[in-house]
């Protein structure tokens, strides 16, 4: 990720249920060697965009733009709906065609121990 810089506009979406819905853009207004100030209040990490929940959770996650928050949601979406379909397989009978290498060749896709 690049460094941010003053004046840079970045996205926030809230993500909990009492933030959903509660988008907005600001931008940075300050960085220091820990945290960067935003236009709004809140501060981040500039090398996470985390932001300081000060002592509680946050309900927003910041993104450099609009369509990297999109694209995350639809990676996230696309993971939930493939875990949700995984385990209700799971509880069913063998896939038709199932072989071990097919199943090797799976956890490999996923990052699994072969």
């Amino acid at each position: 990720m690049e460094p941010l810089v003053v004046g840079q506009t970045l996205y926030i979406k809230g993500m909990e249920r009492w933030t959903r819905g509660r988008d907005y853009e600001t931008t940075v207004v300050k960085i220091g060697r820990k945290w960067a100030t935003l236009a709004d209040g809140n501060r981040i990490n500039p090398r996470t965009l985390a932001i300081d929940g000060k002592g509680y959770m946050p309900g927003h996650r910041v993104y450099l733009s609009r369509e990297q928050s999109e694209a995350d949601e639809m990676l996230r979406t696309a993971w939930a709906d493939f875990c949700r379909d995984f385990r209700m397989m799971s509880y069913t009978r063998l896939p038709e065609g199932m072989t071990v290498e097919r199943l090797a060749a799976a956890r490999v896709l996923l990052g699994l121990k072969p």
